[in-house]
């Protein structure tokens, strides 16, 4: 049992790794386009370029990194199902949720984006 808890220790930091990375990059783009010393003052454009930051955040640097770790998790339950066939359909079924709700929210996100370009587009 501790080799599985580390294994999947190492598995979330290797993960998460994008999170801190993406918080290091914050200095030269920031999630706030406006308002910020050396910044221009926030309009309405703004407020647009700031939803698309932290939806883009939410998508890329936080759901992408908890479904992989859901999705190693629910390999995890299936490697040490020992033939036991509900902890089999607990793993699949947490896959297939994982990849569905993916498959919505990446949905959502590029009807949203092809709107706001034609929409907001210079």
């Amino acid at each position: 049992m501790k080799k599985v808890f580390y294994s999947l220790q190492l598995s979330l930091l290797g993960v998460l790794l994008p999170v801190v990375v993406f918080a290091q990059q914050q200095e030269s783009n920031p999630l706030v386009p406006c308002g910020g010393t050396g910044q221009p003052a926030c309009t309405f454009d703004h407020l647009i370029v700031l939803i698309n930051n932290v939806i883009k955040f939410a998508l890329f640097y936080v759901a992408i990194p908890i479904a992989v770790a859901v999705i190693v998790w629910a390999g995890i339950l299936i490697m040490t199902s020992a033939g036991n066939e509900s902890k089999i359909s607990q793993g699949r079924q947490m896959i297939t949720g994982v990849m569905t709700g993916l498959l919505i929210a990446f949905t959502a996100w590029l009807i949203v984006e092809t709107i706001v370009n034609v929409l907001f587009s210079p």
